[in-house]
């Protein structure tokens, strides 16, 4: 497991318990700590999870999550042979769309 980065000049809290049920929470961005944080990240984007932790306690956490290869070889694709299968014994081609 990566080690976790907590995002410097955001906090995040959960609302109180009079807030309405729209209410999620509350960001505090403190400009100059979280534009440093920013340029310190590569890439365009930057995704940070909002969570609450076991105690209740809320907090930000970079989102370090990429999008990896997907590997064809150990999941085939059988589409083709269950669509040809499928439509063998009908009249019609693609009889079982429902459009």
């Amino acid at each position: 497991m990566a080690d976790k980065t907590f995002p410097k000049g955001l906090i995040f809290k959960v609302p109180s318990d009079k807030a309405p049920d729209f209410v999620k929470g509350t960001i505090s961005i403190k400009k100059g700590e979280f534009i440093d944080f920013l340029n310190t990240q590569e890439g365009d984007w930057v995704n940070i999870k909002l969570l609450t932790s076991r105690e209740g306690k809320a907090y930000s956490e970079l989102d370090t999550w990429k999008p990896g290869k997907r590997d064809t070889q150990t999941k085939p694709d059988n589409r083709e042979t269950a669509t040809e299968s499928d439509n063998s014994n009908s009249d019609e081609p693609n009889s079982d769309l429902p459009f």
